[in-house]
């Protein structure tokens, strides 16, 4: 059920939505993606109400292609183009990291991207350009700040939960991407830093890998060096004074 965006149709979302929370509410019998899909056909006519059509599309439960896990602007929900799939159709990516409650509105706004994107590259406005803004704001999302235009205004809000009420509820459970803690790099991922015997010593950065492969040839040559690495100006060896750490 879309509802107007306007004072009468919010009056009507809440009674009805007030009404199917009574009942209490069931849960959908099916995937998160064709729950998305529902969902998506269900608010259709919000973006017609924009004067477009929703284009055909795939949508998925998953990590976009960057900054999925990023704590400073972390990527939630990514459009991939017509052309960039083999079926000519766009594919949209929504996190798992969301919960039920913003999952609708990342939906919208990359739906907003797939309309956007049709025809030529050339002809494509920019990501979240005026066009974008203008279509996000018909519908209903909160627009302001396009790139993050992904909460619905009251009106949509009450329309989202209508929705949900007649599809059931999504049979998502979010990840926590705090508990997946933080990878410690292995000593294979630290630079070994040498210097020679110079006067003003001269700096090598290498990996343990390689100072390991050149002590095995000193030690079957019977030398007693601290690496295999000789410099050439004062011929003296190369000694271990630091480990870096890769950048």
């Amino acid at each position: 059920m879309y509802i107007p965006l306007n004072a009468t149709g919010l009056a009507k979302a809440k009674r009805v939505a007030k009404k199917a929370r009574a009942t209490g509410g069931k849960k959908f019998n099916g995937t998160r993606e064709l729950w998305l899909e529902t969902l998506a056909g269900e608010l259709s006519p919000a973006f017609e109400a924009a004067g477009v059509k929703l284009p055909p599309f795939h949508v998925s439960i998953g990590f976009p292609s960057t900054r999925a896990l990023s704590n400073k602007g972390r990527v939630i929900g990514q459009c991939w183009p017509l052309d960039a799939s083999t079926d000519g159709v766009a594919h949209v990516f929504v996190s798992p990291l969301l919960d039920n409650d913003r999952l609708v509105g990342v939906l919208l706004h990359e739906l907003c991207h797939a309309v956007l994107m049709r025809g030529p590259v050339e002809d494509r406005p920019k990501p979240h350009g005026k066009e974008f803004r203008k279509l996000a704001t018909a519908i209903g999302l909160n627009a302001e700040q396009p790139k993050v235009a992904n909460e619905p205004n009251e009106f949509l809000a009450e329309t989202i939960k209508l929705a949900v009420q007649k599809v059931g509820r999504c049979p998502h459970a979010p990840l926590d991407a705090s508990k997946l803690g933080k990878r410690k790099k292995s000593d294979e991922c630290r630079f070994l830093k040498l210097v020679c015997a110079c006067e003003e010593p001269r700096i090598l950065r290498t990996t343990r890998k390689v100072v390991d492969q050149g002590l095995e040839e000193s030690a079957m040559r019977g030398e007693d060096e601290s690496t295999a690495i000789r410099c050439e100006i004062c011929d003296s060896p190369f000694v271990w004074l630091a480990e870096v750490k890769t950048t």
